[in-house]
């Protein structure tokens, strides 16, 4: 990844009129990189994954979230661990590693973190609620 400093330098040089290969060999950077960063209309350029692929758990993944919402409505002292649900599922045929599996339970957990707070957001209290009908407000 390059930082703002290395994009202006390469912007720098080339419009002072230095090639692209020469820029290259002094930054020890490929020639892509410098043509991608003078054509950046930003400082710094990022490439953002849309779609996580999943080849390895994509068939073990309803198993998974199976796994996790019975550990999640486990008491915390009964709760598996990760590498524990690993092994459960590497008996069940998985191949992939214990990282997937942690990485993949992590997202899960903040998926339902956040349709919980959106939950919450969406029907209010009942001390929130006011009733003019009957005289309260």
């Amino acid at each position: 990844m390059l930082v703002v400093e290395t994009v202006v330098r390469i912007r720098r040089e080339h419009a002072n009129g230095k090639a692209i290969k020469a820029i290259a060999r002094d930054l020890r950077l490929s020639r892509k990189v410098v043509r991608k960063a003078i054509r950046a209309p930003e400082g710094a350029f990022d490439y953002h994954r849309t779609v996580q692929p999943l080849p390895r758990l994509g068939p073990f993944q309803e198993r998974l979230d199976t796994l996790l919402t019975e550990n999640e409505a486990r008491h915390r002292r009964d709760r598996l661990r990760m590498t524990r649900i690993h092994d459960l599922l590497c008996r069940e045929g998985f191949e992939g590693s214990y990282d997937a599996v942690r990485r993949y339970a992590r997202r899960w957990a903040e998926a339902r973190r956040k349709d919980a707070v959106n939950a919450d957001r969406r029907f209010p209290r009942s001390a929130d609620i006011k009733f003019p009908s009957l005289g309260f407000r």
